[in-house]
């Protein structure tokens, strides 16, 4: 089939690439699979080209999938399987209409499922309208930062000093992780980018 099977609507480019690059790994043994990553930002020549071909997935944000849809170079009459990803965070960017004007184009008989941190009442309302046998997933999370990791930076300036004051350190701390920042000129040893 040419039209896409999946839609995925994310709040941002950044998401909209990252999902794609996922689907493009889980995907990677499906001969001919063809995901398209669709965000404004940057020219449609692609994408429309992309889309003409055909493609399996798209990945979109909810204002350049709807100028496709418009343009009738998008079809959601094949699609299979919609996906609302950080759907708080598309309603908090104010895509709730936009999200709305999608929804009521894609076929009724199509699997959804809606990702989101929290749930706010207009989330909860387009999963009640569109979701009408929906089961709720909660799943809990452990604090991020653990109360009895400290946390320290020593700020040297030079290689010897830097050296030194982890020397240090060490001699007085048991470490579990250690950060270092430095720039590739500063190394004892040439990098890669630095060797040509």
């Amino acid at each position: 089939r040419r039209e896409p099977q999946i839609l995925v609507l994310t709040p941002t480019r950044e998401l909209a690439i990252q999902v794609s690059e996922s689907f493009q790994s889980y995907g990677k043994y499906i001969k001919g699979l063809r995901i398209l990553p669709i965000y404004g930002g940057t020219g449609m020549v692609s994408q429309l080209q992309q889309l003409r071909r055909g493609v399996h997935v798209v990945v979109g944000t909810p204002g350049r999938v709807m100028d496709h849809i418009r343009r009738n170079s998008l079809s959601l009459d094949g699609l299979c399987t919609l996906v609302l990803d950080e759907a708080d965070e598309m309603l908090n960017m104010g895509f709730l209409e936009d999200i709305e004007w999608i929804l009521e184009r894609t076929p009724k008989n199509r699997q959804m499922a809606l990702f989101s941190a929290t749930m706010p009442g207009a989330i909860r309302d387009i999963a009640l309208r569109h979701l009408p046998d929906a089961r709720t997933v909660k799943i809990k999370t452990q604090t991020a930062t653990v109360e009895s990791v400290e946390q320290h930076y020593l700020e040297v300036t030079g290689m010897m000093s830097k050296l030194e004051g982890l020397a240090r350190i060490i001699e007085v701390r048991t470490l579990m992780q250690c950060w270092f920042l430095l720039r590739p000129e500063q190394l004892p040893w040439k990098s890669q980018r630095n060797s040509k």
